[in-house]
């Protein structure tokens, strides 16, 4: 099984403030090269996780080029795939980032997709254990609670809504099997 992995450029071997769990410290520069030496995909989920769609023309595409740039230099290898972070996109962003080399952009959220080069996928989180993985990989039982959590942890994100309540997240411990 090959996985793909998208960093946050500005958060590599750093700590970021929108984990939904305890903060956990964010791959390392060797990290990324080991995966993505041992080949695995390595794509962008920008440099500083913002809303894209929030964004200036100019400043989307310098958070697109420049994560693009820094990973490539990275791994040496291009880099093809951009997470747009919160799953927030549009014709607008998908333009500027497939004038900038991107082929693929994955959307962890719940949209109506217009374009083939836009994919759903499945999500891995520092929670799941190898059996939640492997029932991700399956695709079976559907109702359980590993697939509930993967439909709920998205909207859980900073940048939205439910982002404020996350001292509270303690009930989402309810979802881990």
């Amino acid at each position: 099984i090959k996985a793909s992995v998208f960093p946050v450029v500005n958060c590599i071997n750093n700590y970021s403030s929108w984990d939904v769990y305890k903060p956990k410290k964010h791959l390392s520069q060797i990290q990324i090269q080991e995966i993505s030496n041992a080949g695995h995909e390595i794509g962008s989920h920008t440099l500083s996780h913002p809303d894209l769609s929030f964004l200036s023309y100019e400043d989307v595409k310098y958070e697109l080029l420049e994560s693009k740039k820094i990973l490539e230099d990275l791994t040496g290898k291009p880099v093809q795939t951009i997470s747009f972070p919160f799953g927030s996109w549009n014709r607008r962003i998908w333009n500027i980032a497939s004038d900038i080399g991107y082929k693929v952009g994955v959307v962890y959220r719940n949209q109506i997709y217009t374009s083939q080069s836009i994919i759903s996928p499945t999500g891995v989180y520092t929670f799941d254990s190898i059996t939640d993985i492997v029932e991700k990989m399956e695709r079976t039982n559907f109702l359980s609670p590993v697939h509930s959590r993967d439909i709920i942890i998205p909207h859980f994100a900073k940048g939205t809504s439910l982002w404020k309540y996350r001292k509270s997240y303690t009930f989402l411990n309810y979802f881990k099997g």
